[in-house]
């Protein structure tokens, strides 16, 4: 789930007036209509934590990176650094 161009790890802002026309199109699928749908319960506990970073053309949610270089990523945690990388791969 990500809102990042394949080249250049930069981010794409969807091109609407705010979140909840964003959450209006994920909720009119048929089986976010459902209570009790997988889908109506990842809607229901996902989008309220995610709004800051699909939205937010701000640092760090505006480039996939290491966080110490000003980006954001899922990847690696927050601490991480390019040095603590090349060891895992030399390990791995």
């Amino acid at each position: 789930m990500s809102n990042y161009h394949s080249f250049g790890d930069m981010k794409f802002v969807p091109d609407l007036a705010d979140f909840s026309k964003f959450a209006q199109i994920l909720y009119s699928h048929p089986d976010a209509k459902i209570n009790g749908s997988s889908l109506k319960k990842v809607l229901d506990e996902l989008l309220p934590s995610i709004d800051k970073e699909v939205f937010s053309i701000e640092k760090p949610y505006t480039q996939l990176g290491f966080p110490h270089e000003g980006g954001v990523t899922s990847y690696f945690s927050r601490n991480m650094t390019p040095e603590d990388l090349k060891l895992v791969k030399e390990v791995l």
